[in-house]
């Protein structure tokens, strides 16, 4: 097995969780960053700006976390997969058209009930800005965007095959 940065609870500073046994074949790994979006994770748009105005308290927690522990942890772990030359995938969850006709029925109806509830979107299409991967882990040139109208990235996306040795 391949030497890697971070193999283990010490070298993966404030690890709070039970380490894995298995081994890892780091030659065939990538990290997946699955939709780290601004609408889930930027401060003034999307689910936390809707959080800050109808729960405050919700909203401030959520948004402590986002940009104070998941945002600087994935960046750490693109950071490691990057100097190691590892496979870095992202995907984009949303719509593919803008007016979400290629959503499945039932969350074209959920998606219609929240903006009817909240006035704002609850899911937005490709090519806007909450649809964007945030800012601080932005892909490189190189890197795979998966564009997915699914919640999984391997229902629909083809990513099995893309990545398949």
């Amino acid at each position: 097995m391949a030497s890697f940065e971070i193999d283990s609870p010490e070298t993966l500073q404030d690890w709070v969780f039970p380490w894995p046994t298995f081994d890892i074949d780091w030659d065939r790994t990538a990290l997946c960053v699955i939709d780290i979006q601004n609408y889930l994770a930027d401060t003034n748009s999307g689910l936390i700006e809707m959080l800050n105005n109808r729960i405050p308290e919700t909203g401030d927690y959520y948004d402590h976390r986002v940009q104070e522990i998941m945002i600087p942890n994935a960046r750490r772990l693109i950071d490691a997969f990057r100097k190691h030359n590892r496979e870095v995938i992202y995907t984009r969850h949303g719509a593919l058209l803008p007016d979400s006709r290629d959503m499945i029925k039932r969350r074209q109806r959920r998606d219609a009930d929240a903006e009817d509830n909240t006035g704002r979107p609850a899911m937005w299409s490709a090519g806007s800005f909450e649809h964007q991967i945030v800012e601080q882990l932005t892909p490189l040139p190189h890197e795979l965007v998966i564009d997915k109208n699914s919640s999984s990235p391997f229902n629909g996306t083809g990513i099995d095959q893309l990545y398949t040795i």
